[in-house]
């Protein structure tokens, strides 16, 4: 018989979050922690029906928001990087041009 394994309400809670807020895929989730999809899925209907007060929705936006603030600042550096990079060749150009 397989028995069944209980979840502490910090531990459904703290998934719920990292999915909601993108920070990881529900698929990553799942396969790291080792639980069905369903069972997340489950989690976080009954997070959002019964869980979700003021402060929490105010967290799970900040934290969606930090992680799209991240990848704009990500694209931002390698954009520099790259015209830098771009910079410094045209520099090389002109000087053999001379």
């Amino acid at each position: 018989m397989i028995s069944r394994r209980k979840y502490s309400q910090e531990f459904k809670r703290k998934l719920v979050i990292e999915l909601l807020t993108k920070a990881s895929s529900k698929a990553k989730i799942c396969q790291r922690e080792k639980i069905a999809p369903q069972t997340l899925e489950k989690w976080r209907v009954l997070f959002e029906e019964n869980h979700m007060d003021n402060e929490n929705k105010e967290n799970i936006n900040l934290k969606k928001e930090n992680n799209e603030l991240k990848e704009i600042i990500a694209d931002l550096v390698l954009e520099n990087k790259v015209l830098k990079k771009t910079e410094k060749l045209i520099l090389q150009m002109r000087k053999k041009e001379k």
